[in-house]
């Protein structure tokens, strides 16, 4: 059986039959006890025993669990009794973990930034020549509008007359290079 299947299976019972231990609320979640898992076995005989450690792992790899367990609340047995303390230790790993995931997070977030950023410009592109386009077709339709000749002189029907040849560029002078011959004396 799957994760996700065990997931959708008995985390509902988990939270029906013990609503002290495991809920979904922040302010709600404390640190389950040390070996909680052998209380569960005995209570759901039925639960496999395989899955139970899943679960578990699933439920206590959450960041809400790693905040309760960062804040130091109380460890309980499933019937939300206080068992215990959160060591110094597992307060301190925990801080660390939801550190490294607040910067993932963060360099997710700025890498969707980024790419919304990129779509945005890349939209405005396609739009930029797609107007560019539409303007050349309407320039090509329309004709040009003449300029104004106060001075009443028809203008000549004869073309302009050609631009002047440009300078050719001067080829590089040619470098010739002699062999030298070494000659070996007898």
């Amino acid at each position: 059986m799957s994760l996700s299947v065990a997931n959708r299976e008995f985390y509902p019972i988990l939270f029906e039959r013990f609503p002290a231990a495991f809920t979904e609320t922040l302010e709600q979640i404390k640190p389950l006890k040390i070996g909680i898992h052998e209380d569960l076995a005995a209570t759901l005989p039925n639960l496999d025993p395989k899955i139970i450690p899943k679960l578990l792992h699933n439920y206590c790899g959450k960041s809400r669990y790693l905040v309760a367990l960062a804040e130091g609340r109380p460890r309980i047995d499933l019937e939300g009794n206080v068992v215990g303390e959160v060591s110094e230790e597992i307060r301190k790993e925990s801080s660390k973990e939801l550190e490294r995931r607040r910067g993932v997070a963060q360099l997710k977030e700025i890498r969707r930034v980024r790419a919304a950023e990129k779509q945005k410009r890349e939209q405005a592109a396609r739009q930029a020549r797609e107007a560019a386009k539409t303007n050349q077709a309407k320039d090509v339709k329309k004709p040009l509008p003449l300029p104004d000749n106060p001075s009443g002189v028809k203008p000549s029907s004869s073309p302009p007359p050609p631009p002047p040849p440009l300078p050719q560029p001067k080829k590089p002078p040619a470098i010739i290079v002699k062999k030298k011959r070494t000659i070996a004396a007898p």
